[in-house]
């Protein structure tokens, strides 16, 4: 500049020398909502698995039992779909426990009927 001035007289900095007050500053805008529902948590299966166990099939009531009781560590850890494919294999496992335990009375009640009919009496 040839000539020194005040800085208020300069065109380029008179605004930061006015006396208007400092506009407040906004506050922060609430996050969005999300828009699918939260969902919800998986049945765990864990009564169902112990009764498959005690009542019908031992070695898949065990593996029901193991997949049951990882699902609500996993839900409250974070991990929804690791908990919802154990729910799942939990149900799986129950379902085929208590297959195997009525598959195994059906078949008990046949050979018991059918020693009966065919002479396998007492002796």
């Amino acid at each position: 500049m040839a000539q020194w001035l005040p800085a208020g007289e300069v065109s380029e900095l008179a605004n930061l020398f006015t006396d208007t007050p400092p506009t407040p500053p906004t506050p922060p805008t609430p996050p969005p909502s999300p828009l699918t529902p939260p969902t919800p948590k998986p049945e765990n299966w864990l009564i169902w698995a112990i009764l498959s166990t005690v009542l019908c099939c031992l070695p898949l009531g065990v593996v029901s039992i193991i997949y049951a009781t990882k699902v609500d560590n996993l839900w409250n850890s974070g991990q929804q779909e690791e908990a919802i494919k154990a729910s799942n294999m939990a149900r799986l496992f129950f379902f085929l426990a208590l297959g195997g335990g009525v598959l195994a009375l059906i078949i008990g009640f046949i050979s018991g009927l059918a020693s009966m009919m065919f002479g396998g009496g007492y002796y």
